[in-house]
């Protein structure tokens, strides 16, 4: 609706945009853009309610471009798939019926403006096929839209229901290491341990966790030994038997 105002505005002769009726064209243009405006306020208050809103939107769509498109020549020009975009968007946020309801909506506005057209105002040109091609690619478009959205839910919840067993096993897993009686470190490239279970605590004199510390800072010798092991992984391993260490 902005760009048909500004249009309008700058008496750009985009043609065939006004071309039958330019006064009614830059009317519609306007009124279009004022109650957009006002349909944005009442998402954002969020009253009246979701359903009330999406119908109204619909239904002024539907009304707009209607007069946009008698203002401009009549179907031929191509503005009639602007509903395209009405009937897709709507009909993922809707129940089945509804979005059949908007396909119908559009198709009976494509031919109504047809029937005008062919008997109010005599067209010679008759596009009744080019009205029920549009009219199946919106039923077309609600039903895929609609199927779509449904396996879009459904594939977000399972990857909800996935996260959540994910975290539980990490949880469970973290839980089992923790207990375990073997002493376990993970240290990343830099050596800063990140995961410490209570036996290796134990063992290295319980340092201090708060600020996850170096491995070279608590037992130098096993830092080494790991440095070692990065440049030639064959080495065979040596133990190591770290003296007790005072909690920090």
């Amino acid at each position: 609706s902005l760009f048909f105002l500004f249009l309008a505005i700058t008496k750009n002769n985009f043609h065939p945009l006004g071309s039958v009726n330019e006064t009614l064209f830059n009317q519609a243009s306007l009124n279009y853009l004022v109650i957009a405006c006002i349909f944005w306020i009442a998402i954002q208050l969020k009253k009246p309610n979701q359903t009330v809103q999406i119908h109204a939107s619909v239904l002024t769509d539907c009304i707009a471009i209607l007069f946009l498109m008698h203002a401009s020549g009549g179907i031929q020009t191509g503005l009639g798939t602007l509903l395209l975009i009405t009937v897709a968007g709507n009909s993922m946020i809707v129940q089945f019926r509804s979005a059949l309801y908007f396909a119908a909506l559009a198709t009976i506005t494509l031919l109504t403006h047809q029937i005008y057209s062919h008997y109010v105002n005599s067209a010679p040109e008759s596009n009744y096929t080019y009205a029920g091609i549009l009219g199946v690619i919106f039923f077309s478009t609600a039903i895929l839209s609609h199927k779509l959205t449904i396996r879009l839910k459904e594939t977000e919840a399972l990857a909800v229901k996935r996260g959540v067993d994910l975290a539980n096993m990490a949880q469970l897993t973290e839980h089992i290491i923790q207990r375990m009686q073997t002493g376990i470190l993970v240290v990343d490239s830099e050596n800063d341990i990140r995961l410490i279970n209570e036996s290796a605590w134990h063992m290295l004199g319980m340092p201090s966790t708060v600020k996850p510390p170096n491995l070279a800072s608590i037992i130098p010798e096993l830092s080494l030994q790991i440095e070692k092991w990065k440049k030639h992984t064959d080495i065979p391993a040596r133990v190591i038997r770290p003296p007790p260490l005072q909690a920090q």
